[in-house]
């Protein structure tokens, strides 16, 4: 009966999240929530004005939760010049005993893609970063996707290595190099999981997941360890001067 009245409050939540939005929500940015063992994935427009957004506090299942946050979708960020989906600020606090993990998922379906190309196209770069102000127990980890990448009309979604919450004040994060497809727009996001939160306990953090398009090209030679090539000349050198 008791997780039958959490499933209320979250189907609740989700349909006054939409009659409220209305018009004003940013047409493809959106927040989902679950709690491993508890309550399944409960989707929530987010509400973008000017690139910014903000919600909460969300009550669901055994936790509370504020998000705030921007989105550069359609285009690029004018500061980074890069398309960027971004928690700013993500605060969960525990309310209950026994909680089970939280899985917080932010993205945003209707970035533009400039240059489409398939598997051949040009280069991005995915980079995900994690940063921690808070946390009172557990652990929280993190990782970055964009799908709509690969060619021939095929959707595949790449994701980079998770970053498990590093010491508050200092920042973790990861890249991969993709190509987009031949699609006009793809997915940008990025999941948190939230692990072992006791109760009236308090997690903050920030997420930031962007895309450089194209990828710079000293980060392309760097990351496909191209400058390896010159070793061999660097070892013919050693040998004559020998």
């Amino acid at each position: 009966m008791f997780r039958f009245k959490k499933w209320l409050t979250a189907l609740a939540l989700t349909i006054a999240a939409c009659l409220a939005t209305g018009s004003r929500a940013h047409a493809g940015a959106s927040i989902t929530l679950q709690e491993v063992g508890v309550l399944g994935p409960t989707t929530i427009p987010l509400v973008v004005v000017g690139g910014i957004y903000a919600t909460g506090p969300i009550l669901f299942g055994d936790y509370q939760i504020n998000v705030t946050g921007s989105d550069s979708a359609p285009g690029v960020n004018p500061f980074t010049n890069k398309q960027t989906i971004s928690q700013n600020t993500l605060t969960v606090k525990a309310l209950n005993l026994g909680a089970g993990d939280l899985i917080i998922t932010v993205q945003d379906d209707t970035f533009t893609n400039t240059l489409p190309g398939g598997p051949s196209g040009p280069v991005s770069l995915l980079a995900n970063s994690l940063s921690a102000t808070q946390i009172d127990t557990g652990s929280v980890s993190a990782f970055g996707f964009v799908t709509g990448v690969g060619g021939g009309g095929a959707t595949s979604t790449v994701t980079i290595p998770a970053q498990v919450e590093p010491p508050v004040g200092q920042v973790a994060g990861s890249t991969a190099l993709v190509t987009l497809g031949t699609g006009a727009t793809f997915t940008l996001g990025n999941v948190a999981t939230i692990h072992g939160l006791q109760v009236g306990a308090t997690d903050n953090f920030t997420i930031t997941t962007t895309l450089a398009t194209p990828a710079p090209a000293g980060l392309i030679l760097a990351l496909s360890g191209l400058p390896l090539l010159g070793l061999p000349w660097l070892r013919r050198r050693k040998l004559k001067t020998a």
